[in-house]
């Protein structure tokens, strides 16, 4: 994905080349855009700084899923290290079955990096039996992890520590890697009636640092009554955007006609850059709505 700033306008083209452009000149908006240059720069390596030095040979570093590969791109565009991921789970990040091929993979692997879920003690234990070298690193120091919400690695401010801690352990460092290049997110905390739907309490580690409001749902628990009302109240506030996770399957709620549904897939390699460039363009139909609701009042 490419953004690129002018002094009132945001141009950005993802690599699928569909391309989106907007002309601002309020300072609440030129924030978010300032936001989507942010993310766009930390999804191409969560804030990677240099490579690991000297290494004998070229290692194969496996993480548990495609997202977390942007974390050591600088050092594989330098040829340091290569990095597999395990593919992507079908649904919940804690259910993920093993499989004869993540075994393999482990197998010819000099590192795994965990973030410390169930599936991953059986694959490392069948991992070690075919190659009992394999060194196996937890990157879940220092990170900030809600409870009961496994997808912490979806917060820019965690992937960061994530890839500082991955490339302390590569330089041989302590396992207690300083967390050198964290800053927050900021966005649109200055307009605080900008809401979003959330179908999945994932999206809780996206939403707070970029100073959403979000109304989150939750299918499997909540009633049919209380679906509804957290939808009216969607509906009052003027929501335009929904997220739900890729796995899910959401229907049969009639506001969603009114609603651009999105669907992020959070094991992907642009979940955060989908994400934040889904709420700038709602965040702009929202104030264009707002401002001609206003013209019209007057």
């Amino acid at each position: 994905m490419r953004a690129t700033l002018g002094e009132n306008t945001l141009e950005s083209e993802t690599e699928g080349g569909e391309r989106f452009v907007y002309e601002k000149q309020d300072k609440c908006t030129r924030r978010l855009a300032i936001t989507l240059l942010i993310a766009s720069a930390l999804a191409m390596g969560y804030g990677s700084c240099g490579a690991f030095g000297n290494p004998c040979s070229c290692p194969l570093v496996v993480v548990p899923f495609p997202a977390l590969t942007r974390m050591l791109d600088a050092d594989v565009a330098r040829g340091r290290v290569r990095v597999a991921a395990l593919p992507g789970c079908d649904g919940e990040v804690t259910r993920r079955d093993v499989s004869r091929s993540d075994v393999d993979l482990l197998g010819n692997a000099g590192f795994y990096f965990s973030l410390g879920y169930g599936w991953e003690e059986a694959l490392v234990e069948r991992a070690r039996a075919v190659n009992p070298r394999l060194e196996v690193h937890s990157l879940t120091n220092g990170c900030s992890v809600k409870e009961g919400n496994p997808y912490f690695w979806l917060s820019p401010g965690n992937g960061i520590r994530m890839g500082n801690r991955a490339r302390g352990i590569l330089e041989g460092r302590s396992d207690t890697v300083p967390d050198r290049s964290f800053f927050p997110l900021t966005g649109i905390q200055e307009s605080e009636s900008y809401t979003v739907l959330a179908f999945h309490r994932a999206f809780e580690y996206l939403v707070e640092p970029l100073g959403l409001k979000a109304i989150y749902v939750d299918l499997d628990r909540d009633s049919a009554s209380v679906v509804r009302e957290k939808v009216e109240r969607a509906g009052r506030l003027g929501v335009n955007r929904a997220f739900m996770l890729r796995f899910q399957s959401v229907q049969g709620i009639e506001f969603l006609r009114r609603c651009r549904l999105v669907s992020i897939d959070p094991y992907g390699l642009d979940f955060l850059v989908d994400f934040v460039t889904e709420v700038v363009r709602g965040f702009v139909e929202f104030k264009d709505a707002s401002d001609e609701a206003s013209t019209q009042v007057r």
